[in-house]
C-alpha cells in the first residue's frame, strides 16, 4: 500500500512537471512567433540600408525615422521599372549612376555613416533576437 502511495506521489509530481513544461515551451513558442516578425523586419531594413550605402542611393523620411530605398528592384519588379536617361546612360557606360567628379559633401558623408552606424545596430539586434 506505502509502495502505491509513492506510485501515485511520482505519477503526480511528473504530471505537474509535464503540465509546466508544456506551459513553457507555449511561452517560447509565442515569443518565438512575436519576435519572428521582428527578425524579419530587421532584416528587410539592414539589407535596405546596406543596399543603399553600397550603391549610393538617396535616403527617404519614413515615419520619423531614415529609412533607405532598395537600391535594386526585386527581379520581377525590374523589367516594370524605367530607368532614368542619366542612369541608362550611365549603366553603358559602366560606371555608377549619378557618380561625378565632383567631391560628396560632409552632410552626406555624415549620413552615410550615421546610416551605417544604424545598420550595424540593426544586424545585432537580429543576432540577439535569433539568439533568444
Amino acid at each position: 500500500k506505502k509502495q502505491l502511495e509513492q506510485i501515485t506521489i511520482n505519477l503526480e509530481k511528473t504530471e505537474v512537471q509535464r503540465d509546466t513544461h508544456c506551459a513553457h515551451a507555449e511561452l517560447l513558442l509565442k515569443e518565438k512567433n512575436r519576435y519572428g516578425g521582428e527578425v524579419a523586419r530587421l532584416r528587410r531594413e539592414n539589407e535596405a540600408m546596406h543596399l543603399a550605402l553600397v550603391e549610393g542611393h538617396p535616403q527617404q523620411q519614413h515615419g520619423g525615422r531614415e529609412l533607405f530605398a532598395p537600391a535594386t528592384p526585386t527581379p520581377r519588379a525590374r523589367s516594370q521599372v524605367t530607368t532614368p536617361r542619366s542612369e541608362s546612360k550611365a549603366l553603358k557606360e559602366n560606371r555608377t549612376p549619378g557618380s561625378s567628379a565632383k567631391k560628396t559633401s560632409p552632410a552626406t558623408l555624415s549620413s552615410l555613416l550615421r546610416a551605417e552606424m544604424e545598420r550595424d545596430e540593426l544586424a545585432d539586434r537580429v543576432k540577439e533576437l535569433e539568439r533568444d
